[in-house]
């Protein structure tokens, strides 16, 4: 006679197999979580940049009395991005992330600067690489990456410049519709 035994339920080896496989998935799915986490603060960075530069454009071209300055002159007229709130101890606008942003007049050739400190260097080159225009479309002239200007870097430049806690600037004509 044979007797045949009854198993109930999967063995240890199975469940720390399917747990194994489980924490694998998750670890892959964290990474990619991550990743988008970091392409959206570099979104949202680039967003304000932008308005930034559309308003000082614009605020540039109506007020020949600048408050002392492009910053104050937004953050007193109220129309600085809602993601920023002004910091008067650096006369900045500040993002939930600590970057720094300010408008600084260039006093040659009417123009002015939009500058981010303390950006990554994956969002520093993002920034360097990205297309911003021309003087004769919107009034773009140049981009620099910790004080060296050129009118646009190419990926492998603007990797050899960029580091972490970088400050970048784009330099606008200040009254280019």
């Amino acid at each position: 006679m044979y007797y045949r035994s009854i198993q109930y339920g999967r063995s240890m080896i199975e469940m720390l197999g399917v747990l194994a496989v489980i924490g694998v998935i998750s670890i892959g799915g964290l990474s990619v979580i991550a990743k988008a986490k970091r392409e959206s603060d570099i979104s949202k960075v680039m967003e304000n940049v932008a308005h930034l530069i559309m308003l000082s454009k614009r605020m540039a071209c109506q007020y020949e009395v600048a408050y002392g300055s492009y910053t104050m002159m937004i953050y007193k007229s109220e129309i600085y991005p809602p993601a920023l709130n002004y910091d008067k101890t650096v006369n900045a606008f500040v993002d939930s992330t600590n970057h720094q942003y300010t408008i600084a007049d260039s006093s040659y050739n009417a123009t002015f600067t939009v500058a981010v400190n303390n950006i990554s260097s994956e969002a520093c080159i993002k920034f360097a690489t990205t297309d911003w225009g021309t003087r004769q479309s919107n009034g773009f002239s140049k981009v620099c990456i910790d004080n060296n200007c050129v009118t646009s870097f190419t990926i492998d430049e603007a990797s050899a410049k960029c580091t972490d806690n970088s400050t970048l600037k784009l330099i606008y004509n200040a009254c280019k519709q």
